[in-house]
């Protein structure tokens, strides 16, 4: 919220009160002179926010004396319930006071916007549904946005249901206030540029020639302008204030806007003015503006390699995993099938002078390995061949599995071979406990479910009256 009262009269802005808007940062303001009832709204829920947030004393930060739940520290669900129940208090206040309202020879309207996502207050979500949903082609829409970064939903509303006319201004790469910035941060700028290049392969694909995308470059300057104008007939419509219309600003942020609605000519031509301004310094953005250096997006694989000095990968993907990769089949019938149907199988070697742990794919052979014979490991043990050593070989063995993505593998022993022997008993204990899970996990059956080249279905095979009369 970006909200600056002074006695009856309320100035709103997405600005913040930083050197460089008042100076090289471009951004809209608005004065409302004299509106009492909009001054008491806002005053109301900015003390009403404030009562419910942390205060300052003595370099502490300590919760406010008026808020009887901790925001974090306390239940989460009722410190919402209480902010959301004492601003909806503040709106009910504001709609009673207004039931007077003008007669009809009022031109301008004048609408305070809320956005809570949160606390499930949701006036701004719902008024752009109905905007974004609309199929009124008569209709003429800007958007504003330093940052655009549309949300999925408004997206889906705007490709697949809107047919109005509308146009999106956003700032360029220059004109973004992270351009040459320090750290990962100097990034941001062609990250937005590749959220509007998939911006407009939407717009192609859902071929709404309607929709046009313009950056904003003014040398020297920012662009932090955000809001949006709605033309119809001899009306003009704008909502000006502190939300960007992204996944922040709907879900996270507490963004306060106030929408305007006015067929005053003179009103109306101050706004085209605004808007026109600040058009006067833009260019078209489509694929050939994208292709610029500027938009130019750097591989994450470059930026990781200078900023992140170790990796670790802590979401292995594998055909095995996704269950995409089908052990051997055929061996159904065999007493030991897993001795053949497998796609790694793990194994004990017990040698006269050592131990060796193996993991064997199916068609590879030996793909990773672990013995008593490697000087690290047989340093480490008191004998190469007793328990102690299948043991340590089993962990080795698992770790280094792991390692390489692989989590699962079939036993290369049966359970009665197992049960037999204590070196094997440990051997696979110690994979176990290690993490390696000794069972694959079935894999999704080749047929026309997942395979589209698939033109027939499989059915089960069920005996004949021959078959049940050969039984006899």
């Amino acid at each position: 919220m970006k909200l600056y009262i002074f006695d009856n009269n309320v100035l709103i802005s997405g600005a913040n009160l930083s050197e460089s808007y008042f100076t090289d940062r471009a951004d809209r303001y608005f004065l409302f002179k004299n509106c009492k009832q909009l001054a008491d709204f806002f005053n109301e829920i900015i003390h009403t926010v404030g009562d419910t947030s942390f205060t300052v004393q003595s370099g502490q930060v300590i919760p406010s004396s008026n808020c009887d739940v901790h925001p974090y520290l306390g239940e989460s669900q009722k410190y919402r319930e209480l902010l959301k129940s004492r601003v909806e208090k503040v709106i009910q206040d504001y709609r009673e006071n207004c039931q007077q309202i003008s007669n009809g020879t009022t031109k301008t309207w004048i609408f305070p916007i809320l956005q809570m996502g949160l606390l499930g207050i949701n006036q701004e979500l719902n008024l752009l549904n109905r905007l974004f949903s609309s199929r009124d082609e008569e209709l003429k829409m800007t958007m504003a946005s330093g940052y655009f970064n549309f949300t999925e939903h408004y997206e889906d509303l705007i490709f697949r249901h809107g047919t109005y006319e509308i146009d999106i201004l956003t700032a360029s790469p220059f004109a973004n206030g992270f351009f040459e910035s320090a750290g990962l941060s100097k990034y941001i700028p062609p990250l937005y540029s590749n959220i509007s290049r998939d911006f407009l392969r939407k717009q192609h694909k859902n071929r709404r020639a309607s929709i046009r995308m313009h950056e904003y470059f003014r040398e020297g300057w920012t662009f932090h302008a955000k809001g949006l104008w709605i033309e119809k007939g001899n009306e003009t419509t704008t909502l000006i204030g502190s939300s960007n219309y992204g996944y922040r600003s709907v879900h996270r942020d507490l963004e306060a806007q106030v929408l305007v609605i006015t067929s005053d000519n003179e009103l109306v031509t101050r706004l085209n003015q605004e808007k026109n301004r600040l058009f006067e310094h833009s260019s078209l953005l489509d694929a050939a503006a994208l292709q610029k250096p500027e938009h130019y997006t750097p591989f994450l694989k470059q930026m990781a390699a200078r900023f992140v000095r170790g990796f670790v990968n802590r979401n292995p993907r594998n055909n095995e995993l996704m269950g995409r990769q089908a052990p051997n089949v055929g061996y159904q019938f065999e007493k030991d099938s897993s001795a053949r149907s497998f796609i790694y199988r793990v194994e004990l070697v017990e040698g006269k002078s050592h131990r060796e742990g193996r993991l064997v794919h199916y068609k590879d052979g030996v793909v990773v390995s672990a013995s008593t014979r490697e000087p690290a490991i047989a340093n480490q043990l008191y004998s190469k061949t007793d328990t102690s050593a299948a043991l340590n070989i089993g962990r080795v063995l698992a770790l280094r599995c792991l390692q390489s993505g692989i989590h699962f593998a079939m036993p290369g022993a049966t359970k009665e071979a197992i049960a037999k022997s204590q070196h094997q008993t440990h051997f696979f204990k110690a994979l176990e406990e290690e993490g390696l899970s000794l069972a694959e996990p079935r894999h999704v059956e080749h047929s026309y479910e997942t395979d589209a080249s698939f033109t027939w279905k499989r059915y089960p095979l069920k005996a004949t009256r021959q078959d049940k009369l050969d039984e006899l």
